[in-house]
């Protein structure tokens, strides 16, 4: 019955065998980064100033200008442009000074003098309703 604990020792002795997997896989990694490092032929003697590669330069907060006017974009111009025009439209719209103004208040007076006409209407019909009925009770009493 001892085959069983011999296949254990072979594999155990297989893995001893075998180089560790990382250390393979590293070790060829920083190989490659070697290679990106080392610039090729003449790349290394010329200098190049790349706009879009550059670096960002930390600013110290002592150094950062809190002063200057923020600069704002075209379109956030236009946008606080457009806002203010609006205020001003309201605002005069309110007042009644702008031609939208005056042609809805002049409706309304229309609609006003409209509606006090069909009340005085009414309030001469309900009368001449109460005169009729309180006429035919009198003469239903005789």
């Amino acid at each position: 019955g001892g085959g069983g604990g011999g296949a254990a020792v072979r594999s155990a002795e297989r893995r001893y065998d075998l180089p560790p997997s990382g250390s393979s896989s590293e070790e060829e990694s920083d190989s490659d980064e070697e290679k990106a490092m080392k610039p090729k032929g003449i790349q290394g003697l010329i200098e190049v100033s790349n706009p879009n590669r550059a670096a960002d330069k930390k600013k110290k907060i002592d150094k950062v200008d809190t002063d200057a006017k923020v600069q704002l974009s075209r379109r956030e111009r236009e946008e606080i442009e457009k806002q203010r025009q609006q205020d001003a439209y309201r605002r005069k719209h309110e007042q009644g000074k702008t031609d939208e103004a005056r042609r809805d208040l002049a409706r309304l007076a229309v609609i006003r003098q409209q509606r006090e006409e069909t009340a005085r209407k009414k309030e001469a019909e309900r009368k001449a309703k109460e005169a009729a009925a309180a006429a035919a009770a009198a003469a239903k009493k005789k």
